[in-house]
């Protein structure tokens, strides 16, 4: 753990169920994240999303294959996603989450999982990409999902755990 100006905190553990539900919390009530890619000349690249996940912490997001952030992994899957409340007011306690890992393009069953999470996340979804496939199927076969696994998670979560960030490991899903 560490407090809020980065220092190492000895001798403060959390248990695995109090970041899980913190962890949960967080993708439940939020919708949307940023994206950090890296492009040529290792420069940053951001972008916002909207996103589902898996009960295995995966996070899945649509995009066009020709999109920067989609060109940037194809040559480079490093990714770091930022998830938090934009209404949240300073000085109150606050909620939010970095993750740090891979991103590939989801595809077989791992594209089929994305498609039914997305689905079930964003009702309106289905009845858009019917329309889309029916009335304009280039654009629509431009279309991918996205896999995010992370390996590392930072949370801040000041009425769970106080002025500190937690880090925490993810086993890895690949």
């Amino acid at each position: 753990m560490l407090d809020i100006e980065g220092r190492k905190l000895t001798g403060r553990t959390v248990s695995e169920k109090r970041v899980q539900k913190s962890i949960l919390r967080l993708l439940r009530k939020n919708e949307l994240c940023s994206m950090a890619t890296v492009r040529g000349l290792n420069r940053a690249h951001i972008s916002h999303v909207y996103f589902c996940y898996s009960e295995n912490l995966e996070l899945y997001f649509l995009s066009y294959r020709h999109s920067t952030h989609a060109r940037n992994l194809k040559t480079n899957s490093s990714m770091a996603v930022t998830i938090f409340d934009s209404s949240q007011k300073w000085g109150r306690p606050n909620r939010g989450m970095h993750l740090y890992g891979i991103c590939r393009e989801a595809k077989g069953n791992q594209a089929m999982k994305a498609e039914q999470l997305y689905g079930a996340r964003f009702r309106p979804y289905q009845k858009w990409m019917e329309s889309l496939r029916k009335n304009d199927k280039r654009r629509a076969e431009q279309l991918q999902f996205y896999r995010f696994v992370p390996g590392q998670i930072k949370i801040l979560d000041e009425n769970e755990f106080g002025d500190t960030f937690v880090t925490a490991a993810v086993k890895k899903a690949w």
